[in-house]
C-alpha cells in the first residue's frame, strides 16, 4: 500500500487547499476508500460513489473518525448486498417441453385484435 498512485498528488493538493494536513488523509485510508467506492459504484451505480464520499465527509465533520465512517459505510454495503443478492446464481432453465418462444409485440397486438 505504500505505492504512490496517480491520484495522490490531486488528493494532497486538494487537502492542502482545504487546509487539511496530509497526515489526516493517510495512504491506507485513501486506498480503503477507493476500494470501497469501487464496490459501491459496481453494486449501486456510478453516482453512489461521490454521494457516499459526501456523506462520509459530513460524518467526519460531525466528529466520526474517518476510519470508523469507512467501516460503517462498508457495513451498510455488505448489508445492502446481502439483502439484494439474487436467490441463486444458477441460470434459470425452462421446464422440459416449455414453450420458450417469445411473441413479438406486433404479434400480441394482432392476436388481441382478433379476439375482440
Amino acid at each position: 500500500m505504500g505505492a504512490v498512485s496517480a491520484l495522490d498528488p490531486w488528493v494532497l493538493d486538494v487537502a492542502a487547499a482545504l487546509g487539511i494536513p496530509a497526515t489526516d488523509v493517510p495512504a491506507d485510508l485513501r486506498a480503503g476508500l477507493l476500494d470501497l467506492t469501487r464496490e459501491i459504484e459496481e453494486l449501486i451505480g456510478p453516482s453512489a460513489g461521490p454521494m457516499t464520499g459526501l456523506l462520509l465527509g459530513v460524518a467526519v465533520g460531525r466528529g466520526i473518525a474517518p476510519s470508523g465512517a469507512v467501516e460503517t459505510i462498508r457495513s451498510v454495503l455488505v448489508s445492502h448486498r446481502d439483502q439484494h443478492a439474487p436467490a441463486s446464481t444458477e441460470p434459470l432453465e425452462p421446464a422440459p417441453g416449455a414453450d420458450t418462444s417469445v411473441p413479438l409485440a406486433r404479434d400480441a397486438a394482432t392476436t388481441d385484435d382478433r379476439s375482440h
